[in-house]
């Protein structure tokens, strides 16, 4: 029988997932739409108004088409990306705040409420919080002209967490290794960047597209390997999904994929306090399952690198991969200047 979770008065049924799977999962940050957060000023004439209304009822649309300053209070119908990376990252800085083997350890000594109401805190709807909607869509505008208001793709999403992350000398992480078209980790870049770190662990984010319209064929076996992780290299989720609809997946069970889904929506108003923003932040209710036949073959794979060590064993396990390679950039670089061009005319 299904399991039943009843939130703010809705019966909501988690689809092959037991009381086990979510006492597992309990911990996990799943990030979700809001409402009622300071206002994004618009960057475009564009109107989403009756995608909000639909998604969002008749409150969240009177907020975000009478409002003064001609902006956004809520991410209804455009955010799912980015929350979806948002969900990817608070993750992957609680594996390594916490020095997890995986998404779903349990077993790290003590209560560490502390921890995960500091990793929330980064991820609040206010432009003071350094993973905020409001700093990630100003990044996606002012680097790639991706309108407020507009649906980010994997590339850019990662893109602006990298930036976040390079511009913050107060976080868990110091490099974020983004690969924007392809499941190539350059080999030699995060060597040299271990020699000089030997003790900073590296969130490595791929973007990859598996196909045009559904993951290929030959993809498929690589992809459930995506989900496994090392003593020193860890798996922290995908984000991505179904077209125009991305979800954060961290689990797999046997040919089932575990995700939670950003599309449900909540009221920041209500989530001034840090208690209720991390209990909003970990609701199971936003669980999901599907499987592989059903998604868009576009996403962004993330892992965090503790070491050289790490990198090796990561390489090692993925050398058969037709996802993940790795490569040497200099050994690429110094190919293409020993090319003749003229010889190409």
């Amino acid at each position: 029988m299904d399991n039943i979770i009843t939130k703010l008065g809705n019966i909501i049924s988690n689809k092959n997932l037991s009381d086990d799977d979510l006492q597992r999962y309990q911990n996990v940050f799943k990030i979700s739409y809001k409402t009622d957060f300071k206002t994004l000023s618009s960057t475009s004439d564009k109107s989403y108004a009756l995608n909000v209304l639909y998604n969002g009822g008749l409150k969240t649309y009177m907020n975000n088409t009478s409002n003064s300053e001609r902006g956004f209070t809520t991410d209804i119908g455009w955010g799912c990306m980015i929350r979806s990376m948002q969900s990817l990252v608070a993750n992957a800085l609680r594996v390594e705040l916490l020095n997890l083997n995986t998404i779903l350890d349990d077993t790290a000594d003590g209560d560490h409420k502390v921890d995960d109401l500091f990793i929330a805190g980064l991820f609040r709807d206010d432009p003071h919080y350094p993973f905020s909607i409001h700093n990630i869509t100003q990044i996606g505008f002012e680097l790639f002209n991706v309108n407020i208001g507009d649906w980010f793709g994997p590339s850019v999403g990662a893109q602006c967490m990298q930036r976040i992350i390079s511009d913050q000398n107060k976080l868990i992480f110091d490099k974020c290794y983004v690969s924007v078209d392809s499941g190539t980790i350059y080999e030699d870049e995060l060597t040299e960047y271990f020699k000089l770190n030997s003790s900073k662990s590296v969130l490595v984010l791929l973007c990859v597209r598996l196909g045009l319209n559904k993951i290929n064929d030959e993809y498929i076996s690589s992809f459930y390997d995506l989900f496994d992780f090392g003593k020193d290299y860890k798996f922290v989720g995908i984000a991505g999904g179904k077209p125009y609809k991305s979800l954060y997946f961290f689990d797999k069970k046997d040919d089932v994929l575990v995700y939670a889904d950003p599309h449900h929506v909540g009221d920041y108003s209500d989530l001034v306090d840090d208690d209720k923003l991390l209990f909003d932040f970990k609701n199971n209710y936003k669980l999901d399952t599907t499987t592989i036949e059903e998604l868009d073959p576009s996403m962004c794979i993330g892992y965090v690198i503790k070491n050289a060590d790490g990198l090796q064993d990561m390489k090692t396990r993925y050398r058969n991969s037709n996802i993940i390679a790795f490569k040497n950039k200099q050994e690429e670089m110094d190919l293409l200047s020993s090319l003749d061009i003229n010889a190409c005319y």
